[in-house]
């Protein structure tokens, strides 16, 4: 989606190693020097509503950027996760997707994929029950994000899904481990052609990483491995 006007980006950031921020997304990158007491202050020409990578040497994040916005973060990279704040317009969706990537990142994924399938997706539901209560909580004035999120979250929920298989063989070390066939498949009609989709979701550029690896696996005779 093309943006009508710049955003603004600002903030202090302490503690870095060298001083420099980036932000990247499709086709986008964008290099920022901060001030020698970490400050800075960015007018970006973004050229999409969506998904961004935000992030000093040692520390990144997901940052959503919609028309409008004039994000503030702050940080100390020594302590970056636990000392991130955002302010401004824009900051109810980035404090909230930076709440939900903690959760996620939390999960054990070794405890998780040796699951066996029944009690796998018993998890994966208790998992989208409480990302689902994070967002419930979220005051969000964009009325596009609350829409993009939702969808994310299925999203979300089919990369653990389609991710078990080969995961469950990795630590279980079961190489030969085939998921059975009453085990989810993902959803011949799950739209991964979607642009805004593609440029709002993390979660939708893995799966459709998932879906061409599995496509070209089933295309790759036992003479080409």
């Amino acid at each position: 989606s093309a943006l009508a006007e710049n955003l603004t980006i600002s903030g202090k950031i302490t503690n870095t190693v060298d001083g420099k921020l980036k932000i990247r997304g499709e086709s986008f990158e964008k290099d920022i020097t901060l001030k020698p007491d970490g400050s800075f202050i960015e007018i970006l020409d973004i050229k999409y509503v969506g998904s961004y990578i935000f992030g000093t040497t040692n520390n990144r994040i997901a940052v959503y950027l919609a028309k409008g916005t004039k994000l503030g973060i702050s940080a100390d990279d020594k302590d970056f996760y636990k000392s991130l704040k955002f302010s401004g317009k824009g900051s109810m969706e980035n404090q909230y997707i930076a709440s939900k990537n903690a959760y996620v990142n939390a999960i054990n994924q070794e405890n998780l994929y040796n699951l066996n399938e029944a009690d796998f997706l018993a998890e994966i539901k208790l998992i989208k029950k409480d990302i689902l209560l994070l967002f419930a909580n979220g005051k969000f004035p964009d009325g596009k994000f609350k829409e993009s999120e939702l969808r994310n979250i299925d999203f979300l929920t089919l990369i653990f899904i389609g991710s078990y298989e080969k995961n469950h063989a990795h630590f279980g070390k079961l190489p030969s481990f085939k998921a059975s066939e009453t085990f989810p498949k993902l959803d011949a009609k799950t739209d991964l052609d979607n642009e805004a989709d593609y440029l709002y979701s993390n979660p939708d550029k893995q799966l459709d990483n998932i879906n061409f690896n599995k496509t070209l696996e089933s295309k790759i005779t036992p003479q080409d491995k």
